[in-house]
Order: C-alpha cells, then sequence, then structure tokens
C-alpha cells in the first residue's frame, strides 16, 4: 500500500532518470518489507495459537488430577503446581505478552518428564526433568519415536486417546549408560483446529522412589510375619472395635483355635478375667500411658482357663488411609503360676520348719543355760575348797573348767540372743531419749572404760526414737565393748556417740580411733552369723554380735552402715525408723 502512494507521487513530480532509479528500488524494497512484517504477524498469531494449545493440554492435565498416579501415590503437590503455572499461563495470554521464554520457563520448572508428540509420534519437545532423568541432552529426543523411548504398545493407545480424552498408563524409559525408570504416563491429545488430532502431550511421573518404598514395605511386611509367627509369645492385632486382624501361630496354638476362627473375632470374647491392669484403653489411645499390662486369664477354646501377662501398645496409623490399631503380646504364665503356687507350698513349709527349729533352739539354750550355769558355781566352789597350794594340779584342772564353763554359758547366751532376734515379733517399743538412756549405759561401764584408759564423749541433741529398749542398750553395748576391744595399742581409746536427724530419721553414729577395717576384704562378712574379721586375731569373742544388732535394728525397719579407714578409725551409723 505504501509502495502504491510513492508511486502516484512519483508521477507527479519531476524527476532526472537517477532520482527516478533510486525512488524505484526504495519502492521495492518498502514492498518487500511489508510482505515480510505481514509474515511475522502470521508467524506470530501461529506461535500463540501453539502456546494456548499446550495451556489447554496442561490445564486439563492438572484437572484431571492424574487418574493414574493416584494408584501408587494419594499425593497431589505436582498436579497443584502445574494447575498454578497454567494460571499464571493463562493470565499471560490475556495481557498478549506472552513470550516463548515465559512457556519454556514454565516447561522446564515441572518435576514431572514432559514429551510433546506430533501426530506422527514424533517427539518436538521434551523439558529438563527428561534430560535430568534420563542422562540424555534435550536435542538428543527431538526427532525420535516415542515408543523408542518411552516403552509402550503405541497404536493401541493412540486409539484408545481417541476416544477418550486423557488416559494413563504405566511406561519404561531407558536411561544412558543402561537400566531404565519406571514411571505412570498421562496422555493428552492435541487439537489445533478443533477438527483433527495434530499430536499428544504425554506427562511422565518417576516412580523409582515410589517402587522401591512399595519393595521395601513389602520386605518388611514379609519379615515382620516370619517374625511373627517364630516368636514363642501370643500376639494378636486388633482395630479400635476390638476386632482381630492378625495373630500369630504361638497365640492359635495357645488358645487352640486356628487363623480362620480368630480372624475379625471380638478381643473382648476370649478374656475371662482381668486380675490386675496398669491403665484403661481410653488411656493408651489418648497417649496419658505409652503402653498397658494387664493380667489376664483367657478361654481357650476347649473351655480351659489361660493365665497371661499381657501387654498392649496403640499404633496409630501414620495416613488417614491407614486404620490404628492395638498390638497385643500375650505370654502364657499358667505353667510359671503353677510353680509359684508349689513354691509358696514349700516355702510355707520351710517357715514353719524354721519357726519350729527357732524354737527349739530358744528353748534347748534356756534349758542348757541353768546346767552351765550350775556347773560354773560348783566350779567356784570346788576352787575356793581345794587350795592351790594343797594340790596345784587339781586347782590348774578347775580353772580351765571355770574358763570353759565360762565360754558355754556366752555361746547359750548368744544362741538365745540370736533365737530372740530371729523372733518374727517385735519387742515392746517405747519412746527413748537417746542421751538419758546411753548416759545410764555407760555408767555401768565405767570399770571397763576405766580398765582401758578410754574416753567417750556424747552429742545426742536430746533426740528420742521409739524403739526396744531392751535391744538399745545390747546395741549400744556391744558397739561400745567392740570399739574398746579393737583400740589401737599405740594410742588410748577415743569414742564419739553422736546423733542427728536426716530426712525426718534419727541417725546414731558410733565412731573410734582403734585399729579400723579393712573393707575391701571384710565388707560382705561385716554382719554375717559366726564371722571373725582379718584384725580379730587374738580377740576373745564369737562373731555374733554384729550379726545380731543388724538383725535387731533391721526387726524395726532400720538398717546400718560402716564406714572406717584401716588403721585409723571405725564409724557404726544406725539410722533408726521414724519416730511415731
Amino acid at each position: 500500500m505504501r509502495g502504491d502512494v510513492l508511486s502516484n507521487l512519483i508521477s507527479d513530480s519531476r524527476l532526472d532518470p537517477m532520482e527516478m532509479a533510486a525512488i524505484e528500488k526504495l519502492i521495492n524494497r518498502c514492498s518487500e518489507l511489508e510482505i515480510e512484517n505481514a509474515e511475522l504477524r502470521s508467524k506470530a498469531a501461529n506461535q500463540k495459537k501453539s502456546i494456548s494449545e499446550v495451556l489447554d493440554v496442561l490445564a486439563s492435565t492438572a484437572a484431571s488430577q492424574f487418574t493414574a498416579r493416584v494408584e501408587t501415590t494419594g499425593e497431589d503437590e505436582i498436579v497443584n503446581a502445574l494447575a498454578c503455572g497454567v494460571n499464571m499461563l493463562n493470565e499471560e495470554l490475556k495481557d498478549s505478552t506472552v513470550s516463548y521464554e515465559f512457556v519454556n520457563k514454565v516447561f522446564d520448572s515441572m518435576k514431572d518428564m514432559l514429551f510433546v508428540v506430533d501426530s506422527s509420534n514424533r517427539i518436538i519437545k521434551v523439558n529438563k526433568a527428561v534430560a535430568l532423568a534420563t542422562g540424555f541432552d534435550e536435542q538428543e529426543f527431538i526427532g525420535l519415536r516415542i515408543d523408542l523411548v518411552l516403552k509402550m504398545e503405541v497404536e493401541s493407545e493412540l486409539e484408545e486417546v481417541s476416544q477418550n480424552p486423557q488416559m494413563v498408563s504405566k511406561v519404561i524409559l531407558n536411561r544412558r549408560g543402561g537400566g531404565y525408570i519406571p514411571g505412570a504416563q498421562t496422555i493428552s491429545k492435541l487439537d489445533s483446529n478443533g477438527n483433527g488430532n495434530d499430536g499428544y502431550i504425554r506427562v511422565v511421573q518417576d516412580l523409582t522412589t515410589i517402587l522401591s518404598l512399595e519393595k521395601t514395605s513389602l520386605r518388611n511386611e514379609r519379615r515382620f510375619k516370619a517374625l511373627l509367627h517364630s516368636s514363642s509369645v501370643g500376639v494378636a492385632l486388633t482395630y479400635r472395635n476390638n476386632k482381630i486382624v492378625l495373630t500369630n501361630s504361638a497365640l492359635q496354638k495357645m488358645l487352640g483355635y486356628s487363623v480362620n476362627e480368630l480372624n475379625n473375632l471380638n478381643m473382648a470374647a476370649l478374656i475371662d478375667s482381668v486380675l490386675h491392669s496398669s491403665g484403661s484403653m481410653d488411656q493408651l489411645r489418648q497417649g496419658v500411658i505409652s503402653n498397658l499390662f494387664c493380667e489376664q486369664v483367657y478361654k481357650t477354646k476347649a473351655g480351659q482357663k489361660l493365665w497371661t501377662h499381657t501387654n498392649i501398645v496403640f499404633v496409630p496409623g501414620v495416613t488417614t488411609s491407614e486404620k490404628d490399631v492395638f498390638l497385643f503380646t500375650i505370654m502364657d504364665t499358667s505353667e510359671l503360676r503353677k510353680v509359684a503356687n508349689e513354691l509358696q507350698v514349700k516355702n510355707e513349709e520351710l517357715t514353719d520348719k524354721n519357726e519350729a527349729l527357732d524354737s527349739f533352739a530358744y528353748k534347748a539354750s534356756h534349758e542348757l543355760k541353768t546346767p552351765a550355769i550350775n556347773v560354773l558355781s560348783m566350779v567356784q566352789m570346788l576352787m575356793e575348797q581345794i587350795k592351790h597350794d594343797e594340790n596345784p594340779l587339781v586347782h590348774q584342772v578347775l580353772l580351765k573348767l571355770k574358763e570353759s564353763s565360762i565360754r558355754l554359758k556366752n555361746t547359750i547366751d548368744d544362741f538365745l540372743s540370736i533365737a530372740s532376734a530371729e523372733q518374727k515379733d517385735v519387742m515392746d517399743q517405747e519412746e527413748i531419749v537417746l542421751d538419758d538412756e546411753i548416759n545410764e549405759i555407760i555408767d555401768s561401764m565405767r570399770e571397763e572404760l576405766g580398765s582401758n584408759d578410754a574416753s567417750i564423749n556424747v552429742n545426742t541433741n536430746n533426740n528420742t526414737i521409739f524403739f526396744s529398749k531392751v535391744n538399745f542398750r545390747s546395741i549400744i553395748l556391744n558397739l561400745i565393748s567392740n570399739a574398746l576391744k579393737y583400740s589401737h595399742p599405740d594410742r588410748e581409746p577415743v569414742i564419739d556417740v553422736k546423733s542427728s536427724v536426716v530426712d525426718g530419721r534419727v541417725n546414731l553414729q558410733v565412731t573410734d580411733n582403734g585399729t579400723g577395717i579393712n573393707l575391701e576384704k571384710n565388707a560382705s562378712k561385716m554382719f554375717s552369723m559366726f564371722s571373725r574379721l582379718d584384725n580379730a586375731s587374738g580377740i576373745e569373742g564369737t562373731g555374733i554380735g554384729l550379726y545380731i544388732i543388724k538383725k535387731m535394728i533391721e526387726k524395726e525397719n532400720g538398717h546400718i552402715l560402716v564406714e572406717s579407714e584401716f588403721g585409723l578409725w571405725t564409724r557404726f551409723t544406725i539410722v533408726f525408723n521414724q519416730n511415731e
């Protein structure tokens, strides 16, 4: 059009031939530019139309939500992302500002593999996800038949696509260097004019991770079942409504039911009674307790009772499609219960015999004590009648007899003390003011303390206890006597008696500066009956004093501790029961 206007202007003007030739060249060039501009406008219109077709397919693909993908995964994040991208493209189209660069950016941002195929089944475009997954360059796919890239039956699929606008199938995609990628593809047709089929777009999701997880899950399930059936402990899985969904061989054998008989049976129907429970099923469901322990009695198919220890754990479903379950582990304790009952009977018999033996020992000791005293008295009378000078041999024999009689009497007294300490009955308790009682005991030992040049310090802070006074005197006498017997030859004995209140309980400590005890060697036998320590050589004693002390204290719910540094000191700490 512009060329025609210029020609009219030239015909009306006076120009020389050279000017005319230059103007004609200019006119011809304008005509050429008009033709080129028309071609560019046509090409741009076609490009915009092609972009619209791709967008329509992408939108349709997103709207279908990848039906086949649901078979392998419940995730829809990729679909949402695709739909979002399509919406952005549509907005660009409305403003007529869309460009190939923008389309390619969206195309390549897709995590799924995208193939655009023409009507002859040849690839005309792929996205970067294809190259990343396969290891091939994007350009290597252009022009290839799609059936060489995706292992599938192309003709049958295309025939189905003609009937179904969108279809889904599983495919295998070759990888560079060997191997393959399993995938799920969605096929949608491209229709440029609404009448003919100009090609297809294929969206392929990589199923490698999903299939690997499925294999791992299947492998774990097989291992779980193998472990389940190899266990000697009964195992059952139930839903929230207590319906049994799985049992192992051990439980089936315990109850006498087959697997089919137990499946779908209500767990509560198998329970005869609950002897003990650490909580409730509601607490287990709510997470108040992590596991529920029960002593339960089950009913077998034969009608017999099965005593068990049952542990129940709640396992919530990981996804909304998975149901919550309870895991029961059931241990048959019937045989254990039988053995325990037998042991209880034996224990009761043994207790009766021990009590009879203690009673006999106590009575026998009492019966022996009188003759022993009589023998000692008669020996003393004979020694007074027979002078040493008159018959030295007889006098020597009587002296030995007297010493033996004293030892016999002391031994009988010890047996009586043991029998008394072993008796279950607690002697009458009464309030004891430590300061007063300990000073009375010290007064009764003045002679013994003086002969050993010993000093004793008492500081009990006027504390009081409720204890058997007879036993308390015996304990303090024994500890002070031991401190004197085991005094150090190189220093005068010093004994400290003090008390304090710790956590509401009176602690009484008796400390001496004697020879000390090697606890590494003697700790295990400190309070054993008839046990003599390493430092007892040459010291008279029977080895039952500390044993009796410990029994007396423990009978009234207290305990005794010992600390020592060999060669320097020893400390006994008595922790009395809380005051009444």
